[in-house]
């Protein structure tokens, strides 16, 4: 077999798969939504009851892996998700959200540090929601007969609950959301879409949208 003729059959397979792996999004395209939680959960909804009139601090930040890519698109997305879902949720009566940096309390604030801030709000907040993004991006997962992909996307991120008045705290955990399943290709364009549906299944707002 000469040299071109063994580069247009590896041509040709390249050609086929990719066509296999674009046929079968379209005619599948399954997804699914898993959802794992370790930690201290709590055992309601950490949004307000339907009778209650919560004001809260949400204080976030991202905590990648060394190892991650584009970190400064996926903290964007992020950022956007959040506040859509505090926006749209209506998860407390009244939220501010503020990303940690430097001039800002930081993600294991104590209550006493932040109950200068929470006085400044009004009406005062009492409760502060802590998110740490660590995961937040497609997965794509080729098995080995070629004949299969799965991929989605995963976000995951620990939750810590805070009474500023009290300091005590009703829940911290960490919880990571997948949706996808076989033939599920996506890329970063719906990050920010992702956190907010992952924040929604998580925290569980009484109120629907």
């Amino acid at each position: 077999m000469t040299v071109d003729r063994a580069f247009q059959q590896a041509n040709a397979a390249r050609r086929r798969l990719a066509a296999l792996a674009v046929a079968g999004a379209t005619l599948c395209g399954c997804a699914s939504t898993q959802f794992r939680s370790a930690g201290q959960m709590p055992q309601e909804s950490l949004c307000q009851g339907p009778n209650d009139n919560v004001s809260a601090l949400i204080l976030w930040g991202a905590q990648w892996r060394p190892d991650q890519k584009e970190p400064e698109l996926r903290e964007a997305a992020a950022k956007r998700g959040i506040e859509k879902f505090f926006a749209d949720s209506r998860c407390f009566m009244n939220t501010r959200v503020l990303q940690s940096v430097n001039d800002r309390p930081a993600l294991d604030a104590a209550p006493e540090d932040l109950r200068g801030l929470a006085a400044r709000e009004r009406p005062a907040a009492s409760r502060a929601l802590f998110i740490t993004v660590r995961e937040l991006g497609p997965v794509l997962k080729v098995f080995n007969s070629f004949a299969l992909l799965e991929g989605g996307t995963e976000v995951v991120f620990d939750v810590r609950s805070l009474d500023i008045a009290t300091g005590r705290s009703s829940s911290d955990f960490q919880a990571s959301w997948q949706r996808g399943g076989p033939w599920v290709i996506k890329g970063t364009g719906s990050l920010d879409a992702d956190m907010d549906t992952a924040l929604t299944a998580i925290l569980r707002p009484r109120t629907a949208r």
